[in-house]
């Protein structure tokens, strides 16, 4: 009887002792994290915010095009592919409009456009890039990386001041772009599909590949890494609004775009109105090769023969799709299938673009917030090798426009997530809380 009295005097001791170590004490990290991460979040969107001193200028690069497409489309029921006609409408109000490219259902985003004043237009898009650089700054780190506050709480304040001081998000919200759109939507993608909520990811799936198209990418390595719901969805929703815009939208776009804007920007080929494909703010792959085989004011060719440089550049492209396929059909078995996928896609699609300037690097945040916070399964000047090459990765492309390194840096990252992809020594962040069933 005394040996149980003890035990149960022990049990009951360790039960309190474990209590309280379990129990919000007033000097726990989870006491002060949240006032810690919400007061280092106030100062990085700050500095982030008093880069816009003009709001006059905001929006002068890419929204003109938008807004006049918008306009064309719902005001006047003409076509926005007509280079004239579109650089027409806001003649004398801006310095230059260039070619609106994207696909018929792209414009259902921005018929709200169409409602307002191009003074107003830039205030509403302003603001809705601001707003999503805020949420996005806490949706990554916590929901998308699964950092927890009470025991990441130096990762989470790393993650946040990376987005939010990366130099392309700046450029993003000054040029009136719609990146941090379509980043919400793959990241709100990412999110819903891993938690198994096929319908919605679906949705959000479909806005991002109606504005961009190349996220359309993702089907395929959804379909072969097992996850074919989502894919069925998104193509349904495809159906849907391609049916709506070819019976809504003035007539002949899909013609247009599909037999005239859709082949003027291919390889080695520039759109009118726009720059050449060899300039050197292009840093894709087609950017490359362009610069070796065609002509142009930054063009240093070896060879003048644009055919020979886009069959170069169409094979690059489809090895690394290949590859990057490839990559996801054999750990679709995992139990974090889907982030493999997604960190090894998305610097894909950046490569494999037609045109990719530095504003377009917001899409490798995802992958470099990822391996930021992955661990390393082993010797630990190989893991201080990995998070140097990640951090290095980061800082070139948040601060390395200058130097057109691009292109390696992005090609570099893709290569390092394929390597995290298939070796069982990178550790992504939040793979304990996955199972192969939620994966599958």
């Amino acid at each position: 009887m005394g040996k149980k009295k003890r035990a149960a005097k022990s049990s009951a001791r360790a039960a309190k002792v474990e209590a309280l170590e379990l129990s919000p004490a007033a000097d726990s990290p989870s006491s002060y994290a949240w006032p810690l991460i919400f007061c280092l979040f106030a100062v990085f969107f700050l500095r982030f915010i008093l880069q816009f001193d003009d709001v006059e200028k905001l929006g002068s690069m890419d929204l003109p095009s938008f807004y006049s497409a918008s306009v064309l489309a719902f005001r006047d029921g003409a076509s926005p592919y007509s280079y004239s006609t579109l650089a027409a409408v806001l003649s004398g109000d801006v310095s230059k409009t260039y070619p609106y490219l994207y696909p018929p259902p792209s414009l259902f985003v921005f018929y709200p456009l169409s409602l307002l004043t191009f003074a107003q237009a830039k205030v509403l898009v302003f603001t809705i890039n601001v707003s999503l650089v805020a949420l996005l700054a806490f949706l990554m780190p916590l929901k998308l990386c699964r950092l927890d506050p009470r025991r990441h709480l130096g990762l989470i304040c790393l993650c946040m001041g990376m987005f939010v001081l990366f130099g392309p998000v700046a450029q993003t919200v000054d040029h009136g772009q719609i990146n941090l759109w379509v980043l919400s939507f793959l990241v709100l993608f990412w999110i819903q599909s891993r938690s198994g909520h096929s319908l919605s990811a679906a949705l959000f799936l479909t806005l991002a590949v109606v504005l961009k198209t190349y996220p359309a990418m993702l089907l395929p390595m959804l379909w072969f890494s097992g996850r074919r719901r989502e894919a069925v969805f998104c193509m349904s929703f495809l159906a849907v609004l391609i049916l709506l815009s070819w019976l809504t939208l003035p007539q002949g776009l899909w013609d247009e775009w599909l037999f005239k804007i859709a082949p003027s920007g291919s390889y080695t080929k520039a759109p009118e109105g726009l720059f050449a494909p060899s300039t050197i703010g292009n840093q894709s792959i087609n950017g490359f090769f362009s610069r070796l085989y065609t002509v142009g004011e930054w063009a240093t060719p070896i060879e003048i023969n644009p055919a020979r440089g886009a069959m170069l550049a169409t094979l690059s492209a489809a090895a690394l799709v290949i590859l990057s396929i490839f990559a996801a059909f054999i750990t679709r078995q995992t139990p974090n299938s889907l982030d493999r996928a997604m960190i090894v896609t998305l610097p894909c699609i950046f490569l494999i673009a037609p045109f990719s300037w530095f504003h377009h690097l917001v899409y490798m945040l995802p992958t470099l917030l990822m391996l930021l916070c992955a661990r390393w399964r082993g010797s630990t000047l190989g893991s201080l090798f990995f998070l140097g090459s990640t951090l290095l990765l980061t800082l070139t492309m948040a601060f390395g426009r200058m130097f057109a390194s691009e292109l390696p840096a992005a090609l570099s990252l893709w290569a390092l997530a394929l390597f995290s992809v298939l070796s069982d020594r990178v550790v992504l962040p939040g793979a304990e809380l996955d199972t192969p069933e939620r994966s599958a």
